[in-house]
């Protein structure tokens, strides 16, 4: 079936009135799935996607005016490119502000651009379904999905980053990413993307990225007021860090939660 639009409802928490105003739509069809995961319903939409060119977007998410057109028409300049990003821009509870992204770079070097700052977003790409299998979206992550996803497609296709505005995320400022299961989440990614790479710079890059992660994870913990979980996760970073730093960072820690503990809680 070669639909314009396809929907995989996910999960259990659904809105009848949606599915029913889908439902009446000539170009839209519904797939449903009893896991709520985002990554294992772009996998679903991938495997149904026939036409020549397949992209995603999330619910809560805005793809602008002509954003598909213009991918598509890169897309067919260059048949051997897999897959065209686009820039975006975010909104966090009404406040709208550029996707920062180095174009130049991005097309110089995509992977170690990467590494340095997630470029991929779920609406900010269009992709050749000749060239780009149901196979890379297999095993996917639980989070931090459109990373790993990036990380994959490097290793896979040529990638175009084009200078032009094409999608709008909406989130809050308590989003997911914001949670210890994120962070959490995060670095099982990371480890796994480690496991992938045979390039020792590569591993050197993720594995810092891994040490920052730990760090991150450890001063949330703190700021949570929980010292132990705080600490544990400091520990993590020796393997990643000279000694010298995770003294330094253990003796911030410290300091910051006794701080924390003098100061009045948040009402």
């Amino acid at each position: 079936m070669n639909a314009s639009v396809i929907v995989v409802v996910n999960g259990n928490k659904r809105s009848s009135e949606v599915i029913r105003y889908l439902e009446d739509k000539d170009r839209v069809v519904i797939y449903y799935s009893p896991i709520g995961s985002a990554p294992l319903a772009q996998y679903l939409g991938r495997k149904k996607a026939k036409s020549e060119y397949f992209g995603f977007l999330d619910d809560d998410d805005i793809l602008l005016p002509n954003a598909l057109l213009t991918r598509a028409t890169m897309l067919e300049k260059n048949n051997e490119i897999g897959c065209v990003v686009d820039q975006g821009v975010r909104n966090v509870d009404g406040i709208i502000t550029p996707i920062e992204m180095d174009i130049i770079q991005c097309n110089m070097d995509p992977l170690d651009a990467l590494l340095q700052k997630n470029w991929m977003a779920s609406c900010s790409a269009l992709f050749s379904t000749k060239l780009i299998s149901e196979e890379l979206f297999e095993n996917p992550v639980e989070y931090v999905e459109w990373t790993f996803l990036a990380f994959k497609l490097c290793k896979q296709t040529k990638i175009k980053f084009i200078n032009s505005v094409g999608f709008q995320i909406n989130s809050t400022a308590n989003s997911l990413s914001a949670s210890d299961d994120y962070r959490l989440g995060e670095i099982i990614t990371l480890k796994r993307m480690v496991k992938m790479e045979s390039s020792n710079r590569v591993q050197e890059l993720l594995n810092c990225k891994l040490g920052n992660a730990y760090h991150g994870l450890s001063l949330y913990f703190i700021e949570q007021k929980n010292i132990k979980k705080g600490l544990y996760y400091n520990f993590k970073t020796t393997k990643y860090f000279s000694f010298i730093r995770v003294l330094k960072n253990t003796v911030f820690l410290i300091v910051y939660f006794f701080k924390l503990q003098k100061s009045k809680p948040l009402l």
